[in-house]
Protein backbone atom coordinates (compact mmCIF):
# COMPACT_ATOMS: atom_id res chain seq x y z
CA UNK A 1 0.00 0.00 0.00
CA UNK A 2 2.64 2.40 0.93
CA UNK A 3 5.13 1.67 -2.28
CA UNK A 4 1.25 1.86 -4.39
CA UNK A 5 0.98 5.45 -2.47
CA UNK A 6 4.61 6.24 -3.29
CA UNK A 7 4.56 5.79 -6.81
CA UNK A 8 0.76 7.58 -6.99
CA UNK A 9 2.75 10.56 -5.86
CA UNK A 10 5.97 10.28 -7.81
CA UNK A 11 4.05 9.85 -11.14
CA UNK A 12 1.92 13.12 -10.26
CA UNK A 13 4.64 15.33 -9.55
CA UNK A 14 8.06 14.70 -11.13
CA UNK A 15 7.07 12.84 -14.51
CA UNK A 16 8.07 15.01 -17.26
CA UNK A 17 6.72 15.20 -21.09
CA UNK A 18 8.24 12.94 -23.61
CA UNK A 19 9.09 15.50 -26.22
CA UNK A 20 11.15 17.50 -23.04
CA UNK A 21 14.27 18.51 -25.63
CA UNK A 22 13.59 21.29 -27.34
CA UNK A 23 14.68 21.79 -30.74
CA UNK A 24 15.23 24.83 -31.14
CA UNK A 25 17.01 28.02 -28.51
CA UNK A 26 13.76 29.62 -29.21
CA UNK A 27 11.75 26.70 -27.86
CA UNK A 28 14.63 26.18 -24.97
CA UNK A 29 13.73 29.93 -24.02
CA UNK A 30 9.64 29.71 -24.22
CA UNK A 31 9.80 26.22 -22.05
CA UNK A 32 11.87 27.69 -18.96
CA UNK A 33 9.09 30.56 -19.16
CA UNK A 34 6.03 27.53 -18.80
CA UNK A 35 4.89 26.49 -15.74
CA UNK A 36 6.41 23.22 -14.66
CA UNK A 37 4.02 20.51 -15.21
CA UNK A 38 3.91 19.11 -11.56
CA UNK A 39 2.54 22.59 -10.64
CA UNK A 40 0.18 22.55 -13.57
CA UNK A 41 -1.13 18.94 -12.53
CA UNK A 42 -1.53 20.40 -8.98
CA UNK A 43 -3.65 23.71 -10.20
CA UNK A 44 -5.41 21.33 -11.81
CA UNK A 45 -6.81 19.86 -8.87
CA UNK A 46 -7.03 23.35 -6.53
CA UNK A 47 -7.47 25.84 -9.20
CA UNK A 48 -6.92 29.58 -7.72
CA UNK A 49 -9.95 31.64 -7.17
CA UNK A 50 -10.00 35.36 -6.25
CA UNK A 51 -13.23 36.30 -4.50
CA UNK A 52 -14.58 40.00 -4.63
CA UNK A 53 -13.13 42.79 -2.87
CA UNK A 54 -15.05 43.25 0.82
CA UNK A 55 -17.82 45.75 0.85
CA UNK A 56 -16.69 49.00 3.05
CA UNK A 57 -18.77 49.27 6.32
CA UNK A 58 -22.04 51.05 6.43
CA UNK A 59 -21.41 54.64 6.19
CA UNK A 60 -18.04 54.60 5.28
CA UNK A 61 -18.63 56.17 2.08
CA UNK A 62 -20.36 59.25 4.00
CA UNK A 63 -17.54 59.37 6.52
CA UNK A 64 -15.05 59.53 3.74
CA UNK A 65 -16.80 62.44 2.00
CA UNK A 66 -17.22 64.12 5.25
CA UNK A 67 -13.52 64.03 6.14
CA UNK A 68 -12.61 65.39 2.72
CA UNK A 69 -14.86 68.05 2.83
CA UNK A 70 -13.71 69.96 6.23
CA UNK A 71 -10.45 70.62 7.86
CA UNK A 72 -9.38 67.71 10.53
CA UNK A 73 -6.73 68.32 13.09
CA UNK A 74 -5.27 65.22 14.60
CA UNK A 75 -4.83 64.76 18.65
CA UNK A 76 -4.14 62.79 21.34
CA UNK A 77 -7.83 61.75 22.49
CA UNK A 78 -11.33 61.17 21.24
CA UNK A 79 -13.10 62.81 18.15
CA UNK A 80 -15.32 65.53 18.90
CA UNK A 81 -13.88 65.83 22.47
CA UNK A 82 -11.17 67.96 24.17
CA UNK A 83 -8.16 66.76 24.13
CA UNK A 84 -6.27 66.24 27.41
CA UNK A 85 -2.98 67.10 25.73
CA UNK A 86 -2.18 70.98 26.66
CA UNK A 87 -0.58 71.46 23.41
CA UNK A 88 -3.00 69.93 21.42
CA UNK A 89 -5.76 71.43 22.96
CA UNK A 90 -4.03 74.67 22.74
CA UNK A 91 -4.32 74.48 18.92
CA UNK A 92 -7.84 73.40 19.59
CA UNK A 93 -9.25 76.43 21.16
CA UNK A 94 -7.29 78.36 18.79
CA UNK A 95 -8.82 77.27 15.65
CA UNK A 96 -12.46 77.42 17.70
CA UNK A 97 -11.68 81.29 18.62
CA UNK A 98 -10.58 81.86 15.17
CA UNK A 99 -14.09 80.48 13.98
CA UNK A 100 -12.20 78.29 12.08
CA UNK A 101 -14.24 74.74 11.33
CA UNK A 102 -12.61 71.99 11.85
CA UNK A 103 -13.27 68.55 13.42
CA UNK A 104 -10.58 66.39 15.16
CA UNK A 105 -9.48 62.89 15.16
CA UNK A 106 -7.59 60.32 16.83
CA UNK A 107 -3.79 60.38 16.57
CA UNK A 108 -0.38 59.31 18.03
CA UNK A 109 2.83 60.92 16.85
CA UNK A 110 4.32 58.21 14.95
CA UNK A 111 1.06 58.86 12.25
CA UNK A 112 2.29 62.92 12.30
CA UNK A 113 4.52 64.04 9.53
CA UNK A 114 6.45 66.04 11.56
CA UNK A 115 6.76 63.14 14.87
CA UNK A 116 4.51 65.07 17.14
CA UNK A 117 0.92 66.08 17.39
CA UNK A 118 -1.32 68.20 16.61
CA UNK A 119 -1.14 68.23 12.89
CA UNK A 120 -3.79 69.83 10.85
CA UNK A 121 -5.19 68.16 7.57
CA UNK A 122 -7.07 71.49 5.38
CA UNK A 123 -9.53 70.93 2.60
CA UNK A 124 -10.10 73.00 -0.65
CA UNK A 125 -12.87 72.43 -2.71
CA UNK A 126 -12.38 73.15 -6.88
CA UNK A 127 -14.18 72.99 -9.21
CA UNK A 128 -12.74 69.47 -10.34
CA UNK A 129 -11.15 68.03 -7.32
CA UNK A 130 -10.70 68.36 -3.41
CA UNK A 131 -7.04 69.13 -2.51
CA UNK A 132 -5.79 68.62 1.44
CA UNK A 133 -2.59 70.09 2.73
CA UNK A 134 -0.68 68.97 5.88
CA UNK A 135 0.30 71.54 8.50
CA UNK A 136 2.45 70.45 11.54
CA UNK A 137 2.32 71.97 14.80
CA UNK A 138 4.98 74.39 14.40
CA UNK A 139 3.54 75.92 11.54
CA UNK A 140 0.33 75.91 12.67
CA UNK A 141 0.31 79.64 14.01
CA UNK A 142 1.72 80.45 10.69
CA UNK A 143 -1.00 78.62 9.38
CA UNK A 144 -3.69 81.16 11.26
CA UNK A 145 -1.80 84.23 10.11
CA UNK A 146 -2.73 83.35 6.60
CA UNK A 147 -6.68 82.89 6.89
CA UNK A 148 -9.50 85.17 6.87
CA UNK A 149 -10.73 83.71 10.08
CA UNK A 150 -14.50 84.55 11.18
CA UNK A 151 -12.91 86.08 14.24
CA UNK A 152 -10.15 87.94 14.89
CA UNK A 153 -7.81 86.67 17.93
CA UNK A 154 -4.29 87.89 19.09
CA UNK A 155 -1.33 85.63 18.13
CA UNK A 156 0.66 87.03 19.45
CA UNK A 157 1.71 87.39 23.03
CA UNK A 158 3.85 89.08 26.16
CA UNK A 159 6.97 86.60 26.08
CA UNK A 160 7.55 87.48 30.05
CA UNK A 161 3.83 86.01 30.40
CA UNK A 162 4.04 82.95 28.50
CA UNK A 163 7.65 82.28 30.67
CA UNK A 164 5.38 81.64 33.22
CA UNK A 165 3.80 78.56 31.61
CA UNK A 166 7.22 76.88 32.16
CA UNK A 167 6.47 76.11 35.52
CA UNK A 168 3.06 75.27 35.01
CA UNK A 169 4.21 72.82 32.24
CA UNK A 170 6.97 71.19 34.79
CA UNK A 171 4.20 70.71 37.35
CA UNK A 172 2.33 68.88 34.79
CA UNK A 173 5.20 66.82 33.54
CA UNK A 174 6.01 65.85 36.93
CA UNK A 175 2.35 64.92 38.51
CA UNK A 176 1.60 62.92 34.66
CA UNK A 177 5.18 61.79 33.52
CA UNK A 178 7.35 61.26 36.57
CA UNK A 179 5.04 59.45 38.74
CA UNK A 180 4.19 55.72 38.00
CA UNK A 181 0.75 55.39 39.09
CA UNK A 182 -0.48 58.53 37.02
CA UNK A 183 1.91 57.45 34.50
CA UNK A 184 0.08 54.29 34.07
CA UNK A 185 -3.58 55.23 34.78
CA UNK A 186 -3.36 58.34 32.65
CA UNK A 187 -0.55 59.02 29.83
CA UNK A 188 0.51 55.26 29.11
CA UNK A 189 -3.56 54.63 27.76
CA UNK A 190 -3.08 58.17 25.81
CA UNK A 191 0.10 57.81 24.38
CA UNK A 192 1.13 54.55 24.53
CA UNK A 193 -1.80 52.40 24.47
CA UNK A 194 -2.74 53.94 21.01
CA UNK A 195 0.27 53.97 19.64
CA UNK A 196 0.34 49.93 19.17
CA UNK A 197 -1.12 46.66 20.08
CA UNK A 198 2.40 45.05 20.62
CA UNK A 199 3.27 44.83 24.64
CA UNK A 200 6.73 44.63 23.20
CA UNK A 201 6.60 48.21 21.06
CA UNK A 202 4.73 49.62 24.63
CA UNK A 203 7.37 48.59 26.33
CA UNK A 204 9.49 49.77 24.50
CA UNK A 205 7.81 53.44 23.84
CA UNK A 206 7.44 54.26 27.74
CA UNK A 207 11.28 54.40 28.77
CA UNK A 208 11.97 57.47 26.40
CA UNK A 209 8.87 59.09 27.28
CA UNK A 210 9.61 59.31 30.56
CA UNK A 211 13.10 59.96 30.13
CA UNK A 212 12.35 63.00 28.12
CA UNK A 213 10.32 64.03 30.60
CA UNK A 214 12.76 64.14 33.14
CA UNK A 215 15.73 65.81 31.27
CA UNK A 216 13.03 68.96 30.39
CA UNK A 217 12.45 69.26 34.40
CA UNK A 218 15.48 69.34 34.92
CA UNK A 219 16.94 71.20 32.24
CA UNK A 220 13.86 73.75 33.21
CA UNK A 221 15.34 74.30 36.64
CA UNK A 222 18.69 75.34 35.10
CA UNK A 223 20.39 72.62 36.64
CA UNK A 224 21.19 70.39 33.57
CA UNK A 225 23.03 68.82 32.82
CA UNK A 226 24.05 68.31 36.41
CA UNK A 227 24.11 63.98 37.28
CA UNK A 228 22.14 64.61 40.66
CA UNK A 229 18.79 65.90 38.90
CA UNK A 230 18.52 63.22 36.78
CA UNK A 231 19.72 60.44 39.00
CA UNK A 232 16.87 61.88 41.55
CA UNK A 233 14.45 61.89 39.16
CA UNK A 234 15.05 58.74 37.65
CA UNK A 235 14.69 57.24 40.91
CA UNK A 236 11.25 58.90 41.27
CA UNK A 237 10.50 57.64 37.90
CA UNK A 238 11.24 54.21 39.04
CA UNK A 239 8.63 54.97 42.56
CA UNK A 240 11.74 55.59 45.11
CA UNK A 241 11.35 58.45 47.35
CA UNK A 242 9.91 61.85 46.12
CA UNK A 243 13.18 64.15 45.20
CA UNK A 244 14.21 67.63 46.73
CA UNK A 245 13.19 69.11 43.31
CA UNK A 246 9.18 68.02 43.55
CA UNK A 247 8.57 70.42 46.05
CA UNK A 248 10.24 73.57 44.57
CA UNK A 249 8.38 72.38 41.10
CA UNK A 250 4.96 72.75 42.89
CA UNK A 251 5.51 75.93 44.65
CA UNK A 252 6.80 77.40 41.07
CA UNK A 253 3.65 76.22 39.74
CA UNK A 254 1.63 77.92 42.45
CA UNK A 255 3.52 81.10 42.26
CA UNK A 256 3.14 81.64 38.27
CA UNK A 257 -0.90 80.64 38.45
CA UNK A 258 -1.06 83.75 41.10
CA UNK A 259 0.66 86.15 38.30
CA UNK A 260 -1.61 85.21 35.80
CA UNK A 261 -4.34 85.81 38.32
CA UNK A 262 -2.74 89.26 38.76
CA UNK A 263 -2.41 89.91 34.79
CA UNK A 264 -6.13 88.94 33.94
CA UNK A 265 -7.46 90.78 36.77
CA UNK A 266 -10.69 91.94 36.01
CA UNK A 267 -10.61 91.29 32.04
CA UNK A 268 -12.43 88.56 30.23
CA UNK A 269 -9.28 87.76 28.63
CA UNK A 270 -5.39 88.40 28.03
CA UNK A 271 -5.29 88.71 24.84
CA UNK A 272 -2.61 91.41 23.69
CA UNK A 273 -3.05 94.71 23.66
CA UNK A 274 -2.27 97.53 20.66
CA UNK A 275 -2.19 101.03 20.28
CA UNK A 276 -5.79 100.78 19.02
CA UNK A 277 -7.07 98.35 21.57
CA UNK A 278 -7.19 97.45 24.68
CA UNK A 279 -6.10 94.61 26.47
CA UNK A 280 -8.55 91.95 27.34
CA UNK A 281 -10.78 92.94 24.34
CA UNK A 282 -10.45 89.92 22.29
CA UNK A 283 -8.77 86.14 23.45
CA UNK A 284 -5.58 85.35 21.95
CA UNK A 285 -2.77 82.56 21.74
CA UNK A 286 -1.99 83.24 25.96
CA UNK A 287 -5.75 82.63 26.80
CA UNK A 288 -5.54 79.29 24.70
CA UNK A 289 -2.08 78.62 26.41
CA UNK A 290 -3.53 78.90 30.17
CA UNK A 291 -6.55 77.56 29.38
CA UNK A 292 -4.81 74.05 27.61
CA UNK A 293 -2.87 73.78 31.43
CA UNK A 294 -6.10 74.89 33.94
CA UNK A 295 -8.83 73.19 31.81
CA UNK A 296 -6.31 69.89 32.26
CA UNK A 297 -5.51 69.86 35.18
CA UNK A 298 -9.35 70.58 36.34
CA UNK A 299 -10.29 67.74 34.09
CA UNK A 300 -7.30 64.96 35.30
CA UNK A 301 -8.60 65.41 38.97
CA UNK A 302 -12.10 64.16 38.09
CA UNK A 303 -9.58 61.05 37.55
CA UNK A 304 -9.32 58.65 41.35
CA UNK A 305 -5.87 57.12 39.86
CA UNK A 306 -4.59 61.00 39.72
CA UNK A 307 -6.62 62.45 42.39
CA UNK A 308 -5.10 60.53 45.43
CA UNK A 309 -1.20 61.54 44.27
CA UNK A 310 -0.01 64.46 46.67
CA UNK A 311 1.45 66.52 43.97
CA UNK A 312 -2.50 66.67 41.67
CA UNK A 313 -3.76 67.95 44.85
CA UNK A 314 -1.45 70.62 44.90
CA UNK A 315 -1.73 71.40 41.67
CA UNK A 316 -5.24 71.33 41.90
CA UNK A 317 -5.66 74.02 44.95
CA UNK A 318 -3.53 76.24 42.71
CA UNK A 319 -5.72 75.82 39.62
CA UNK A 320 -8.49 76.50 42.13
CA UNK A 321 -7.39 79.61 44.34
CA UNK A 322 -8.27 82.14 41.86
CA UNK A 323 -11.61 83.07 41.06
CA UNK A 324 -10.92 84.91 37.96
CA UNK A 325 -8.71 81.85 36.54
CA UNK A 326 -11.91 79.70 37.02
CA UNK A 327 -14.20 82.42 35.27
CA UNK A 328 -11.72 82.27 32.70
CA UNK A 329 -11.98 78.48 32.41
CA UNK A 330 -15.42 78.70 32.17
CA UNK A 331 -15.44 80.75 29.03
CA UNK A 332 -13.40 79.04 27.06
CA UNK A 333 -14.99 75.95 27.93
CA UNK A 334 -17.91 77.56 27.04
CA UNK A 335 -16.40 78.72 23.48
CA UNK A 336 -15.32 75.23 22.56
CA UNK A 337 -18.47 73.14 23.90
CA UNK A 338 -20.42 75.93 21.48
CA UNK A 339 -18.60 74.78 18.89
CA UNK A 340 -19.57 70.65 19.21
CA UNK A 341 -16.58 69.49 21.48
CA UNK A 342 -17.20 67.85 25.22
Amino acid sequence: MGDALQEHFSSFFFSLPSNSQPSTYRDSIGSLLQTPAPLRRLFDHFPLHTYPSNTLPLGADAIHTRLKRTNILYVFGSAGRLSLHPTCLRYQALLVLAGIPFETATSNNHASPSGALPFLVTSRHGEANTTTTTISASTLKSFLREQDAVHEIYLDANPTHLALLTPIRQAYLVALYLDDETFAGICAPMYVESASRSRVVRGALVPPLRHAAAIEVGDASNEMPTTNVLQELEVWCRGGNQCDHEQAVYEEAAEAFAALSTILGQKRWFGYGSETTAPGVRPGWLDASVFAYTYTLFALFKDSTFRQRPGAEKLYNSVTAYKNLEQHRDRMLSALQEAGFE
